[in-house]
């Protein structure tokens, strides 16, 4: 008895997992579809992204603000205020100046594509010899290599870069999601089916 409760919770778990894994299957397919669509029209993509940029700023200022004028301290006050208002002027400045604004993001996105080829990289390595780690460090080179292709191309290509290279990156960012999630599926998938033979040796016997 105790036995089939143990193995009842272990397939709960399972199919817990084999939910999270398959969940991201569905993230990494849509991830996907919209890096093709980035590619697809990268002026469009890269002026939203600009745009959502641009609103993000407004917003965070203006909380800012707000919590400037409850700070118990003068100050921090004044320091949060001038933070908020720059913070606004920078969104309202890159939503009416969107080609300044391209060309901030893309020297922007360069930085974090650079970022994060470090991280990735050593991510990979310190996996190593896990199944998915090369998809990892695929994922790492791609951006180091995203992140120079970036700073090459500027100024002439800031319309089209930032749409293209998030596209390609939402790709590649996408295939891994994919990949691991099949690969946690198909593990957990195995756990079950063993646990539910197990179950059926219990009850046979």
């Amino acid at each position: 008895m105790k036995s089939q409760r143990q193995s009842t919770a272990t397939l709960a778990a399972m199919f817990g997992v084999q939910d999270a894994a398959r969940v991201g299957i569905v993230m990494g397919i849509s991830t996907v579809i919209f890096g093709m669509l980035c590619l697809l029209a990268p002026t469009i993509s890269g002026m939203s992204v600009n745009v959502i940029v641009a609103v993000v700023l407004v917003a965070a200022g203006f909380a800012r603000l707000v919590f400037a004028f409850k700070a118990e301290s003068l100050g921090q006050g004044v320091l949060v205020f001038l933070f908020g208002g720059l913070s606004v002027a920078a969104g309202v400045f890159m939503f009416f100046s969107p080609m300044v604004g391209l060309s901030a993001l893309t020297v922007g996105l360069a930085a974090y594509f650079a970022v994060d080829a470090v991280i990735e990289i050593i991510a990979a390595f310190k996996s190593r010899p896990t199944d998915g780690w090369g998809w990892m460090l695929v994922s790492g080179i791609a951006s180091g290599m995203l992140a120079v292709l970036i700073m090459a191309s500027l100024p002439a290509s800031t319309l089209w870069a930032v749409g293209t290279l998030v596209g390609v990156r939402l790709l590649f960012a996408g295939s891994s999601m994919i990949f691991m999630g099949s690969l946690g599926d198909e593990v957990t998938q195995s756990v079950i089916d063993e646990a539910k033979q197990g179950d059926e040796q219990v009850a046979a016997s």
